[in-house]
């Protein structure tokens, strides 16, 4: 059977397994409004009587700390797995 998706897991089993249920679920639903345009999102982007749809300079701020966090992350964990890795094959 062919999948709908890349991996068989959802986005918040993968969090739950990394232990970032509490980021998933402080961000994803915020940015999956934004992503798909819902009235949650474009009321996340209202400031008074203007909104200021994505994409948008206004959010840069917050997608280079959220895009560099997620980098440094990647970094951590590949270097936990690799430091592991190299322990259990000196042995």
């Amino acid at each position: 059977m062919l999948r709908s998706s890349w991996c068989a897991k959802s986005i918040a089993e993968r969090a739950r397994d990394v232990g970032l249920t509490d980021k998933y679920r402080t961000f994803y639903s915020w940015a999956s409004s934004m992503h798909h345009v819902d009235i949650g999102g474009v009321t996340a982007q209202v400031d008074g009587n203007d909104a200021d749809v994505a994409p948008s300079l206004k959010w840069i701020r917050e997608a280079l700390v959220t895009g560099h966090s997620a980098a440094i992350r990647c970094v951590i964990g590949v270097r936990k797995n690799f430091i592991l890795s190299l322990k259990f094959s000196v042995k």
